[in-house]
């Protein structure tokens, strides 16, 4: 899990900790994700902290993150309103092979949905 260091993103960081039973001393905080971060910023960004992982959380804001699920997936173009979960999955071995424009959307959930 990776967070923003702003209050609300790591508090929901915490609450995914807590349900999914990860420790949230082990979620990465970095001021980045609150200021933004261009696709080839982030992707070195997973690559310097996702290499022992198969899955990432990134705990961010809008419009960093609805433009970088635009950027990694291929022909995702939806609004991301607060509280969206969005999973991308990639053909890849390895965090560095991750290319803009080649992931997949498998997962694009948000509340307002369930109204």
């Amino acid at each position: 899990m990776i967070s923003s260091t702003a209050n609300r993103a790591i508090q929901t960081a915490q609450l995914f900790a807590d349900i999914l039973d990860y420790q949230q001393e082990s979620i990465v905080q970095l001021d980045e994700l609150y200021d933004g971060f261009t696709t080839q910023e982030f992707l070195g960004m997973l690559d310097q902290y996702g290499n022992e992982n198969e899955s990432a959380m990134i705990f961010g804001h809008n419009p960093s993150i609805e433009y970088l699920a635009f950027n990694l997936s291929v022909e995702f173009y939806e609004y991301v309103p607060t509280c969206t979960a969005i999973g991308i999955e990639f053909d890849v071995d390895d965090w560095k092979d991750i290319e803009a424009r080649s992931g997949k959307v498998c997962l694009y959930e948000f509340p307002k949905k369930y109204k």
